[in-house]
């Protein structure tokens, strides 16, 4: 199933505030959206799987700096849409979509 998954770069999942939050390979990700709090800075490790978006929706919130890595924000030839309220940066060091998919950044 699908869900909305919110991360928290304070949460204590990470392996300290603001460090890193490593997805299971092991497991497909498939989410509604991700809200990021970039509060505190920190990774978002993709651990090379790929995270499908049924809504096709990312959204950034926070002041600090943030990067997601290491596999690839959505499906192939989808389009993935990005919402940013943060006055931190945002780092994608993943593929954004593939195929004929697109990217498409608001805020």
């Amino acid at each position: 199933g699908t869900t909305d998954f919110t991360t928290n770069s304070s949460d204590p999942d990470y392996d300290a505030p603001g460090g890193t939050l490593t997805l299971d390979t092991n497991t497909p990700h498939t989410v509604n959206t991700l809200v990021v709090d970039t509060t505190g800075g920190g990774v978002l490790d993709l651990n090379g799987g790929n995270m499908a978006f049924t809504q096709g929706s990312l959204a950034v919130t926070g002041t600090g700096a943030y990067t997601i890595q290491n596999g690839q924000l959505g499906s192939d030839n989808q389009t993935l849409l990005v919402f940013t309220d943060s006055t931190g940066t945002l780092t994608l060091n993943a593929p954004v979509s593939g195929g004929l998919g697109g990217f498409v950044k608001q805020g």
